[in-house]
């Protein structure tokens, strides 16, 4: 199985009429046979929600083995890397499924590519999207604008703020233009969100997963520090001291 509906985040969909399903690879370089997020800065590697929740507990308790989450990542992942074509042809069969079992619950299907990885899947395969062009896909990514041009219609995607000042002025440009961007902050589970953040309005990300609904909008998409990401100190989390 390529595809699914187990993330938390993504299970928050239904209340809002969509169902989502989320491909999750093995992030960044941790698979040591693909770097999955070019752009990856310090402070979001070390926070990375990989090991959070399932995906965090060892197989052994040395911790020297992947558990079955991680695995199964890995496997993707290799799926991914060594047989390209064989692994886009079964992600198309998954979402054809997924379709076909949203319609059956009443909910409008989704889809989020990139849950745990940063690929360019409008470069790698387009076909994803015009096999299905009623289906929203979307994603967060930290790749500058210029590198995701020309997207298709049903591709939506919200820039990732991190720590790094190339990183905070491609923020501050995705804002200008009118584009979503995502913010975590250190803000604790159950308390509010700053309310204004870059000059530009804030809302609940943690909410639902649904991205897309904030499209034609400069808006911040606030999530508060999850897992190893609470102990940040590199300034991926923000802090909100002094914030309103």
């Amino acid at each position: 199985m390529l595809l699914s509906r187990s993330n938390p985040k993504l299970q928050k969909c239904t209340e809002y009429g969509y169902l989502s399903s989320g491909l999750m690879l093995s992030p960044s370089t941790s698979s040591h046979i693909i770097d999955l997020c070019r752009f990856k800065t310090p402070g979001c590697d070390s926070g990375c929600l990989n090991t959070a929740g399932m995906g965090g507990i060892p197989k052994h308790k040395e911790g020297l083995f992947l558990n079955e989450v991680q695995q199964a990542r890995y496997n993707r992942t290799q799926l991914f890397r060594y047989a390209r074509k064989e692994f886009v042809e079964d992600l198309k069969r998954e979402i054809w499924n997924h379709v076909k079992y949203s319609e059956k619950k009443g909910l409008v299907p989704v889809v989020r590519l990139n849950t745990l990885s940063d690929i360019l899947w409008e470069k790698v395969a387009p076909s994803i999207f015009t096999t299905f062009p009623d289906v929203q896909m979307y994603d967060y990514t930290k790749y500058p604008a210029k590198y995701r041009r020309n997207l298709p219609n049903n591709y939506h995607l919200t820039f990732s703020r991190a720590e790094t000042e190339a990183n905070q002025l491609e923020a501050y440009n995705w804002l200008s233009a009118g584009r979503p961007i995502s913010v975590v902050f250190d803000t604790k589970k159950g308390q509010r969100l700053p309310l204004e953040f870059m000059g530009h309005k804030v809302v609940d990300a943690d909410l639902h997963d649904l991205t897309f609904l904030h499209a034609k909008e400069g808006l911040v998409l606030g999530l508060r520090a999850k897992g190893k990401a609470k102990k940040d100190t590199s300034g991926f989390v923000v802090d909100t001291d002094g914030l309103i």
